[in-house]
């Protein structure tokens, strides 16, 4: 029984196999990205000590390079574990909620509406 459990399930099986394969590409790839960066930044300041580029050129090179770099370490706008029909919190609602102890008035609401 359990070699006919194991050959129905393979193609899902290879499935999800793939589906990892992709993902660590994705994330190795990812993560190299800033070191990469980084030397063509380093390599860029040398061009520009040593006189091979002008100012200008440096400057919109690296303007381009740090950009890039800061899109990459910006947080992606929503999570891959996010559930599709859920948002995130409201940074408006969890910043006006304020502590009990400082607001009387949501202590007595708070209770009203426990009872």
């Amino acid at each position: 029984m359990l070699f006919i459990d194991t050959l129905l399930l393979s193609p899902i099986y290879g499935t999800i196999w793939a589906a990892r394969q992709i993902r660590n590409a994705m994330e190795q790839e990812r993560t190299a990205e800033p070191a990469r960066i980084t030397a063509e930044l380093s390599e860029l300041y040398m061009m520009l000590e040593t006189g091979r580029i002008t100012a200008p050129e440096f400057d919109a090179r690296e303007k381009a390079l740090l950009d890039e770099l800061d899109r990459l370490q910006e947080p992606e706008p929503s999570s891959p574990r996010q559930l599709p029909g859920r948002r995130k919190p409201d940074a408006r609602r969890v910043q006006s909620k304020k502590p009990a102890i400082l607001n009387p008035a949501a202590i007595i609401k708070d209770a009203q509406a426990c009872s």
